[in-house]
């Protein structure tokens, strides 16, 4: 029987294919601009889909370990995000301008359907749910449901950038300060609270890709002086706070252990990803596509998650893997020119 490994190494084959290294001059004025930040979106949308087909299924060595790296591409997700704001700000004088209809709304078009159509799913599969119920499965920590929790959260934080950003018009550093002080805010209420950790412990990487926006042209010298050691520096952080999680964590347990802990790993990981652009050319036809896709992809896959689970052969978690991607790329697929277009009206 073919494995469930299968799907892994088809997401490495995607990200090999057309990556092509690049000197560094050359690089450094390119490794980040909108198309290689498209490309890097849909490798990360295809690893989140992957980790929850994991959370779905048993079987594949391979397949195991992306039951724990989650955080790992929703961090990169932040982290771009931050970096599209920031450049935002700094380009256009009036960004400010409608910024809270443009971006709320966009994160409503995704929201609000993806609920609507987990009503008819569960009606269909004799549960019906109104949006209430819904909501408070998302709220609740729902295997399937919880996973659009990084929507709602998206929206906290780009309603706290629409305000601070007229707060400070034209002042970056203040924004920026004004951003990293809500996130960590954010993340100590939410800790004291007790939420579950998926709702706080990524949310840094969204002020970090904002200074790495703001400083880029200053970090471009040092980066030239100094790739190679920052490179295998956060890739070597990364491996021994991946591996020896536990080992690290049982020095000082607690429960601020572990967050600073996973704060840490997932900064030194989108890092490295980074750095990495900075010395290859990534992208191809199919991971742009997925980028394009990447929020109908992230909104949506929970529904083929949940229809196909069901639906499935007991023992077949290659064709259910499947079946889950080829769904919702169906469904980002044919949802795509309605949310495009009912974007274009809020702008």
């Amino acid at each position: 029987m073919l494995s469930l490994d299968l799907l892994p190494l088809g997401l490495a084959v995607l990200a090999l294919w057309g990556c092509r290294p690049a000197a560094f001059p050359e690089a450094s004025e390119e490794a980040l601009t909108p198309e290689r930040c498209l490309a890097l979106r849909g490798l990360m949308a295809a690893a989140v889909m992957l980790h929850h087909i994991a959370q779905q299924t048993e079987g594949g060595r391979l397949m195991r370990s992306f039951l724990y790296i989650g955080v790992l591409p929703v961090s990169v997700f932040f982290f771009l995000s931050g970096l599209g704001l920031m450049r935002g700000f700094l380009r256009r004088e009036d960004y400010a301008r409608g910024f809270l209809r443009r971006h709320l709304g966009a994160l409503a078009l995704l929201f609000f359907p993806a609920l609507g159509l987990f009503a008819l799913l569960y009606a269909a599969l004799g549960d019906p749910k109104g949006l209430a119920a819904l909501l408070g499965l998302v709220l609740r920590g729902d295997p399937v449901l919880v996973i659009l929790w990084y929507l709602p959260v998206q929206a906290l934080f780009y309603l706290a950038f629409g305000v601070l950003s007229r707060l400070f018009p034209g002042r970056p550093g203040r924004l920026l300060a004004g951003m990293a002080l809500f996130c960590l805010a954010y993340q100590l209420t939410l800790a004291l609270l007790g939420a579950g950790q998926w709702w706080y412990n990524t949310c840094e990487l969204l002020p970090l890709g904002m200074a790495w926006a703001l400083f880029e042209p200053r970090l471009r010298p040092m980066l030239r002086r100094a790739y190679w050691p920052l490179l295998l520096a956060s890739c070597a952080a990364f491996a021994i706070l991946y591996q020896f999680f536990d080992a690290v964590f049982a020095l000082h347990p607690g429960p601020w252990m572990r967050m600073g802990l996973l704060c840490a790993r997932n900064v030194v990981f989108t890092l490295a990803v980074v750095l990495c652009l900075y010395r290859l050319r990534l992208g191809n036809r199919l991971s742009r596509f997925l980028g394009v896709r990447s929020g109908e992809l992230y909104a949506l896959h929970p529904l083929p998650l949940l229809l196909f689970h069901s639906l499935c052969p007991v023992g077949n978690e290659l064709g259910y893997g499947l079946a889950v991607l080829a769904g919702a790329v169906l469904l980002a697929t044919l949802y795509h020119p309605l949310f495009t277009a009912a974007r274009k009206l809020l702008r």
